[in-house]
């Protein structure tokens, strides 16, 4: 097996036999070694195939960072199926657009999510799906559900299918709405998303004595390829959690001594007025590492003391779900005036171009839409051959739909997007969605949302709200049904 495999389950099934009683996972009391990580792997990807799946099926899970998403997603792949993952606060409407086009087999599915009960919408996507063949309840029985533990048994000594060496072949698919508000489930490949985390590792410095903390939401890229897939192909260990609190997260970071901290903005914003929040609790974090959103100066600053305290690292960087997450990095001595405005150059032997709304390459200082290409990029948006040639150009480049300039070192800096979305805590946010909520309720004729600054999520949405004739609507009656809807 080369030094670094093609195919993403191939890292844990080396780490298994390289380091078999180290730990690869932390979850709660849960403590998982590679050893036991790699049979519970081939033990699913067993019961996969067993349950009939193949190469190109698609296997889903609605769930939140635990242990069985690592599992399932390289139990999938070791048998050729395409992993998909969804977020358990989705509503039944929007979670039902995405398994239209997904069509998934097994959907494996937490029975409940914190206040949220999983059932009625589990039962409601299998009736509604013909596709799905099984459904599997995680932590929980669900009514008409396999558990976990039963499904999983049916993997004990069945046969394992040979092993494709495909490593163009299809593996994972992340949802995205890109520039036009509908969910589009983009492609990755073994290839690309193992060409990301390569050089993702190089400029994280991943190793096996890292120990990372993975508490991002499944369905994004944070967590199936810039966390939760390089922390396998480094074999370095993941501390899960299975959702965001600002002083939990800070006392896990300082119980399982937490080397990378990577998190939104918001994320660190929220944490700053946490007594937690100082050198002696993060001591042992070696990199401090943000992206998503530009981060507030106040943050830079006192990330940037307790760094002065304890010798750690800053790193930001840039990148989309189309790219597979980061293709940008800061150098690991940057200075904070390029911490706080840039996210730095492009990784080697990724490109990058600034171009204006002609196609030409702006000149240094210019100010151009930021477009890519390398190995990193997604195979294309499943059955949507249209929006693909749209988003990547005849010659590989894709389109990120972001304006950014370089200043004369050659940092990016991102300065707006060609259309109306903003990000808010790191979160891309369509206006046209939240308007059309509104615009549904019976009280409201017309609704224009546009974003203003906010010092914790750097950007939020407010409503400008046209009643119908008459009317005179509720505010807090309308956030309940964005609540709802969104």
């Amino acid at each position: 097996m080369p030094s670094f495999p093609s195919l993403t389950w191939q890292h844990a099934e080396r780490w298994a036999r390289e380091r078999p009683a180290e730990e690869a996972i932390v979850f709660g009391e849960v403590r998982i070694s590679w050893a036991q990580l790699w049979q519970e792997i081939a033990r699913t990807a067993a019961a996969l195939h067993a349950a009939g799946v193949r190469p190109g099926d698609r296997v889903a899970m609605i769930a939140m960072a635990r242990p069985e998403f690592i599992v399932s997603y390289l139990a999938a792949h070791r048998v050729g199926a395409v992993w998909v993952g969804f977020s358990p606060k989705y509503p039944l409407g929007e979670i039902a657009r995405m398994f239209e086009s997904c069509r998934p087999v097994i959907v494996f599915s937490l029975a409940r999510y914190g206040d949220i009960d999983l059932a009625p919408l589990a039962s409601a996507l299998r009736t509604r799906f013909d596709c799905v063949r099984r459904l599997v309840a995680i932590e929980a029985p669900m009514e008409g559900a396999q558990t976990w533990d039963a499904f999983a048994a049916t993997g004990d000594g069945a046969p394992l299918p040979p092993a494709s060496d495909d490593a163009e072949a299809p593996a994972l698919m992340i949802y995205t709405s890109g520039s036009t508000g509908q969910p589009k489930a983009v492609v990755h490949r073994h290839s690309n998303i193992l060409a990301n985390v390569e050089r993702e590792i190089a400029h994280w410095r991943m190793d096996a004595d890292t120990r990372v903390l993975l508490h991002f939401p499944i369905n994004h890229a944070a967590a199936s390829v810039a966390i939760g897939m390089a922390a396998v192909a480094a074999g370095s260990c993941m501390v899960m959690m299975d959702r965001f609190d600002a002083e939990a997260t800070l006392r896990a970071v300082e119980a399982e001594r937490i080397s990378i901290l990577g998190q939104a903005p918001a994320m660190f914003m929220l944490q700053l007025d946490s007594p937690l929040f100082n050198a002696g609790t993060l001591r042992s974090v070696r990199h401090f590492i943000w992206s998503g959103a530009p981060a507030p100066v106040e943050l830079v600053c006192r990330i940037s003391e307790i760094c002065a305290e304890t010798g750690a690292g800053i790193l930001t960087g840039y990148g989309a779900t189309e790219t597979c997450g980061w293709i940008t990095y800061t150098d690991p001595d940057a200075d904070f005036e390029t911490l706080s405005r840039s996210v730095g150059r492009i990784a080697a032997p990724f490109e990058l171009v600034l171009l204006d709304a002609g196609g030409a390459p702006v000149p240094r200082g210019g100010t151009g839409e930021i477009c890519v290409r390398g190995a990193f990029l997604m195979a294309g948006y499943l059955d949507n051959e249209a929006e693909t040639r749209r988003a990547i150009d005849a010659g590989g480049f894709y389109h990120s739909g972001d304006l950014g300039r370089e200043d004369d070192a050659g940092n990016l800096i991102i300065t707006g997007r060609t259309n109306e979305m903003y990000k808010s805590g790191g979160e891309i946010v369509y206006p046209r969605e939240i308007e059309s909520v509104l615009e549904a309720e019976p009280d409201v004729l017309m609704a224009v949302v546009v974003n203003v600054p906010d010092a914790v999520f750097q950007q939020v949405g407010w409503a400008f709200v046209m009643p119908a004739e008459g009317c005179s609507p509720d505010p807090a009656a309308l956030i309940a049904s964005c609540r709802r809807s969104l």
